[in-house]
């Protein structure tokens, strides 16, 4: 075989990969990165419906009465149980790093550092609120401390992995679910606030630490001092939506308001020294 006829041989077999090849190549690539866009637009599509039902529930149960009220509650409940199975199935969940929970413990000692000075102010103040008998304290303070981590798996857990896939930065999205965190107070003024100030907190910790449960504490711990150190009428007891425009002072604080005497007895929801208070007070009339 000749030099050229070698060369000639060489050329043609650099055209037919320039030419032939690589335009199928390429074609096949296209194919895939248009595969993959779709895939990721049913994924944003899927996690924004999931977004907006499950957030809808949630106000709706807020703004709603019994029984209504509970079976949108349990409607939220199972809505945001399937497709947080669902997303698990499909591995779209955000990987926590428990590694980081005893470098967040931090967060719950400077959470009761806080507390403290706000639970001493309230009982020099006389406004300091206690549920009624040690274990009636024991069970409303564990049941809080539970309902305080599902709301941070709700937070950090659902709505921010999700809505990460829709904006593509974790940390504007944090900033969103902190808004809407607030938004669900509403229209509790001060309990809004409170809320958009520790969402816009836990989500600069959750994205440092990776952490639900110490958020979950802290949270626990600051939400009880806020309950027993305000006092109900002026929090509407912590309640929010049509709940809060329904609270109605109870009979022995109107009582406390007119007669200055009965306030260290009747804040701290002392129903049975209230009793015995009346039942001096008749003989002597």
């Amino acid at each position: 075989m000749s030099v050229r006829t070698e060369f000639a041989r060489r050329c043609s077999s650099c055209a037919e990969t320039i030419f032939l090849r690589t335009p199928a190549s390429a074609l096949n690539n296209s194919d895939v990165q248009c595969e993959a866009r779709g895939d990721r637009k049913r994924r944003q599509s899927s996690d924004l419906l999931e977004l907006v039902v499950s957030y809808a529930l949630i106000l709706s149960a807020n703004w709603t009465l019994n029984p209504l009220r509970e079976w949108l509650y349990w409607a939220a409940v199972i809505w945001i149980g399937g497709s947080t199975a669902l997303g698990l199935v499909r591995a779209r969940s955000i990987q926590f790093r428990t590694t980081e929970f005893r470098n967040s413990l931090w967060i719950v000692g400077a959470a009761l550092m806080l507390a403290a000075p706000a639970v001493a102010i309230a009982a020099k103040m006389h406004t300091l609120q206690q549920p009624y008998g040690p274990m009636g304290r024991a069970e409303a303070f564990a049941g809080y401390a539970v309902w305080a981590i599902a709301q941070q798996w709700l937070l950090w857990g659902y709505f921010l992995s999700r809505l990460t896939q829709l904006t593509s930065r974790e940390s504007r999205a944090a900033l969103v679910v902190a808004g809407l965190f607030a938004v669900a107070h509403l229209p509790n003024l001060i309990l809004t606030l409170m809320a958009l100030f520790w969402g816009l907190t836990a989500s600069y910790l959750f994205l440092r630490f990776r952490s639900i449960v110490t958020l979950g504490f802290a949270h626990a711990v600051l939400g009880i001092t806020v309950a027993i150190s305000i006092p109900g009428p002026v929090m509407h007891n912590m309640r929010v939506g049509l709940a809060y425009l329904q609270y109605r002072t109870p009979a022995e604080l109107r009582v406390a308001r007119e007669d200055p005497r009965m306030m260290n007895t009747t804040w701290d929801g002392h129903r049975r020294q209230l009793q015995e208070f009346q039942q001096i007070e008749e003989p002597l009339k």
